[in-house]
């Protein structure tokens, strides 16, 4: 297990995931799997001027895999409207 790194008040734009649109808070409970493995989880606030907090782990803030509070996939989706 890699060292603990506290990622509050990383903005995640200026930490390897260019088009991330989030700002980590504060750190948030643990998940538990049932294996008992825990994941570290962080309440990250959006840029796109949604009120509502986003909670992700370490590992989807880092690689990109969560990068907004949904905001990005709905400027990205294609309008099939006629």
């Amino acid at each position: 297990m890699g060292k603990f790194i506290d990622m509050t008040g990383w903005v995640m734009a200026e930490h390897g995931v260019p088009d991330s649109k989030l700002t980590v808070i504060e750190r948030a409970e643990d998940h538990i799997y049932p294996s008992g493995l825990k994941e570290i989880q962080w309440w990250c606030s959006c840029s796109c001027g949604n009120e509502e907090l986003v909670l992700a782990t370490t590992k989807g803030l880092r690689n990109g895999d969560k990068k907004s509070c949904g905001c990005l996939i709905h400027q990205t989706k294609p309008n099939f409207i006629d």
